[in-house]
């Protein structure tokens, strides 16, 4: 199994597992075809070790920076906290 799909696996466990919800497999397919035309094909990953913190680091832009058109171009953060908001949820 390559290391990508490895990688896809544990993100799985781990949201699924965070959050209490299985997240369907368009979305993880969505992020991992982001994160290997947008990150891993344009920055040289020499190591295992550099490739899993650069794997962390997308995963933090893609959630906290990256405009999302599904979210109506904001992060998924400021999404979520715009719908927390209008709904007076905490």
């Amino acid at each position: 199994m390559g290391e990508l799909n490895k990688l896809r696996l544990l993100w799985l466990k781990i949201i699924s597992g965070l959050m209490g919800y299985f997240i369907k497999p368009g979305q993880v397919e969505r992020f991992f075809g982001s994160l290997k035309h947008d990150w891993i094909f344009k920055i040289a990953q020499p190591t295992r070790e550099h490739m899993k913190k650069d794997v962390a680091a997308y995963m933090r832009y893609y959630n906290l920076e990256r405009l999302h058109s599904a979210n109506g171009e904001q992060s998924p953060i400021n999404y979520e906290n715009s719908l927390k908001k209008v709904s007076g949820w905490t």
